[in-house]
């Protein structure tokens, strides 16, 4: 685990309060149930006036998917910056058996990113079908590409890439990842799959499927999310992220089904019609399919 996420599961307080209350109305069948955060820039004002750097966590669990808000500032070369998010967690989530995974991948070492022409490509060198979904796997979808990829050492736009992690030469995770233009809407898919290490005890696999998502305090003015429940089983949370720039909104759904995690990244192309992002979304949500 890196610096950055073992400060944060160090400083996340949950608030059992806060998810008592939430499953109650939940079962009320009320409309309580979605928690809108506006970012708090009281908060950060005082940050920049003591020049402190301060982080501000705020917790909440639907569906057994945590959600960390994040408002934090950090002072830089001395000048204040700030910056605001969200990490995703899955506690439920639990490793596969190494068997599960092709020969070929099963002794990666270290840190390894490979190119693949199509998510189909990248299943097929993994060992396991991770998306079963009647939208992105039909053939008339449109290709799109990823960029600032070089945390993961690509310098290129691309398609589908995926990055492997493994120890003594034993793979433990495998994150895959893929664009595509679905009608007026740019779509990012992120998989996560981890495998069972002899290194990584059974109560931390869950802690290899955390991500972090941030953005520039000046950038975003809301963080919204909201349980969705699928026809198919699926039980998702979706953050929706309001930007400054013409109140420009992007879509991500994140939820868990056979020992993986998903992340799914729907934004429009048209500024004028965000919202439509939302429905391409929920419409991948929904074309799911699990055996």
């Amino acid at each position: 685990m890196n610096n950055s996420y073992r400060s944060f599961m160090e400083q996340q307080c949950l608030s059992k309060q806060a998810k008592q209350a939430f499953y109650y109305n939940l079962q009320r069948g009320g409309h309580k149930n979605s928690l809108r955060i506006p970012i708090k820039a009281a908060a950060i004002a005082v940050c920049v006036i003591l020049l402190i750097p301060i982080t501000v966590l705020a917790a909440e669990t639907i569906f057994d998917i945590g959600i960390i808000e994040i408002i934090s500032g950090r002072t830089s070369s001395g000048k204040y910056g700030g910056r605001n998010g969200f990490e995703t967690s899955y506690p439920s989530v639990s490793s596969r058996p190494l068997s599960d995974f092709s020969e070929k991948i099963r002794s990666v070492d270290g840190h390894t990113s490979t190119v693949y022409e199509s998510w189909k490509a990248a299943e097929e060198d993994l060992g396991i079908i991770l998306v079963n979904n009647t939208i992105l796997s039909n053939e008339s979808i449109t290709k799109a590409y990823t960029y600032n990829l070089k945390a993961a050492g690509i310098k290129r736009p691309v398609h589908c890439y995926a990055v492997y992690n493994g120890k003594d030469h034993q793979l433990y995770r495998a994150v895959l990842t893929a664009a595509y233009r679905y009608k007026e809407t740019h779509i990012a898919l992120r998989a996560t799959v981890t495998c069972k290490h002899p290194g990584i005890p059974a109560e931390e696999e869950h802690l290899l499927h955390r991500l972090g998502v941030t953005y520039e305090s000046n950038d975003v003015t809301e963080v919204f999310r909201e349980p969705y429940a699928a026809a198919n089983g699926i039980r998702a949370t979706i953050i929706t992220v309001t930007h400054s720039a013409n109140n420009k909104a992007d879509y991500r759904a994140c939820f868990a089904a056979n020992g993986v995690s998903y992340i799914i990244t729907a934004s429009s192309y048209d500024l004028n019609d965000t919202e439509e992002a939302k429905y391409v979304l929920t419409d991948i949500i929904e074309a799911f399919v699990f055996n």
